[in-house]
This record gives structure tokens, C-alpha cells and sequence, in this order.
């Protein structure tokens, strides 16, 4: 394919955003019981994922139908709360969205939101404030922090 015929390709690809499409109806966790916290807790994973796998098995064929002509690329099962994770095109998910066992269609994004309370001091005495503005939060960093634990045989803590 040439680049060319590649970037035509790409023009005419209809533009897909991602959304949640939270299924109804939705595990009614209330009446789940068990013979201790650990079988309820159990039984309670259990009603959930049969629920979504009944609930989502549904519009399976709607989904992949749409799949095949490219309307629909990616599609994740998000069995605890009985959605689906869907990035399609904006026809297909006002379709999805007049489907009767289809509760609610949210986008799938996370905003952060500066606090409105001033930073705490070690926060500004390490000049944090200046790099939220600038838009940088820390995604991607992994801080961790190493103790090898207490020495009480120093001369500041053996007494006590």
C-alpha cells in the first residue's frame, strides 16, 4: 500500500471514542449470602459474573456484527459492575445506547482536578505546585520508600 493510499485510508476511517455502557439488569448483591464473610464474599463474585456474562452474552452478536464493518475495534467485559468498555463509532454508540438492556453510556475518561485547597508545606517546600501547573501530575511514577527498621541500641532510642 502506498502512503498515499494509506493516508486516504486513514481520512475516510470514522473517527471512535471510548465509553462505558453499564448493562442492566444489575446483581442484586443484597440477597447474596454465605456461611461466613469469605462464602458470601465468594458468592458474591459469582452472582456479579454470571450477571454481566448474561447480561453482556446479549450483545455479543450486535457487537461483533458491527466489528466486522469497522465500526466497533475494541470492545473489554467489566464483569463487576456489568458494563462493557466499548470504543466505536459515535452512530454506533447512539444505537447502543436505545438498546433496552442498555442502562447508561458515560465516556471513558479520567479528569484530574487540581485541589482547591493550598498544598500542603512539604508539598511546596519540595516546589511541587509550579510543575501542576505546567500540567505534569507524576502518571508513570513509581515512588517506594525503604526501611530497614529501627536500631534500638542507639544512643537516641536505647534508653526507651
Amino acid at each position: 500500500m502506498t502512503l498515499a493510499a494509506l493516508a486516504l485510508l486513514l481520512l475516510a476511517a470514522p473517527a471512535q471514542r471510548t465509553v462505558i455502557v453499564r448493562l442492566s439488569p444489575q446483581a442484586d448483591v443484597g440477597k447474596v449470602g454465605g456461611k461466613d464473610r469469605a462464602a458470601r464474599g465468594r458468592n458474591v463474585i459469582t452472582a456479579l459474573a454470571e450477571q454481566a456474562r448474561a447480561s453482556q452474552r446479549t450483545l455479543e452478536p450486535w457487537l461483533n456484527e458491527r466489528r466486522k464493518r469497522g465500526q466497533v475495534s475494541r470492545v473489554v467485559p467489566l464483569w463487576v459492575v456489568n458494563a462493557l468498555s466499548v470504543t466505536a463509532t459515535d452512530e454506533v454508540l447512539a444505537a447502543l445506547a436505545r438498546l433496552p438492556q442498555v442502562a447508561a453510556v458515560t465516556p471513558d475518561e479520567v479528569w484530574i482536578v487540581p485541589a482547591a485547597l493550598p498544598a500542603e508545606p512539604n508539598v511546596v517546600a519540595v516546589q511541587v505546585p509550579p510543575l501542576w501547573v505546567e500540567g505534569v501530575w507524576g502518571q508513570g511514577a513509581v515512588v517506594a520508600s525503604l526501611d530497614s527498621g529501627v536500631d534500638a541500641s542507639h544512643p537516641a532510642l536505647w534508653s526507651r
